[in-house]
């Protein structure tokens, strides 16, 4: 599959995962990802594949607009890598993507959290930041929850992190009553 296309349809497969992991609707337009009357996150994800760092670049537009336009809402990033079963080139247009990812790991942070990385301007595209994964990944302080194909680490003691406990234990008690 061309990787640009291969990116857009994987994007549609890990948003629609996580906003059933988190319990969150997807906004359905140009903005932030996912949105509530309390929360809003913006998703960004990599593949990790051998030979490849994993740094996810942030649009320095989105972070200084979203905020903004969610302006009491708890806003966090959603930094995702994940595993796939073939090389992007290898995949098929037929092929059902979502059945191809074999694992993904997200890391839910505060929205100022990656203000402490530098902003970048290249010469032909706008400002980023670029976040990478050694700096997520060990952070400590994160509450960690397993999900269908992945695991989901939230900041500990944060609303999101109470909000995916209740969630959790509202499946939990769904399931001991036979709800499904």
């Amino acid at each position: 599959m061309v990787p640009r296309r291969f990116t857009t349809k994987i994007e549609q497969c890990h948003r629609k995962w996580l906003g059933e992991a988190l319990d969150l609707p997807l906004t359905g337009h140009n903005g932030i990802d996912y949105c509530n009357d309390f929360f809003a996150i913006e998703l960004k994800s990599k593949l990790k594949a051998k030979g490849y760092s994993i740094n996810f670049a942030v649009n320095h537009d989105q972070e200084k607009y979203f905020p903004k336009q969610n302006p009491k809402r708890d806003l966090y990033w959603a930094f995702m890598s994940y595993t796939f079963s073939k090389s992007v080139l290898e995949v098929k247009e037929k092929d059902k993507l979502e059945e191809l990812v074999l694992a993904r790991e997200v890391w839910c942070l505060p929205w100022e959290w990656i203000s402490k990385f530098p902003v970048y301007s290249p010469t032909k595209s706008g400002h980023f930041r670029y976040i990478p994964i050694k700096q997520i990944a060990n952070k400590e302080e994160m509450t960690s929850f397993s999900v269908k194909k992945g695991n989901i680490h939230i900041q500990t003691d944060s609303p999101l992190e109470q909000k995916l406990i209740n969630k959790m234990l509202s499946s939990s008690q769904e399931q001991k009553e036979g709800v499904f």
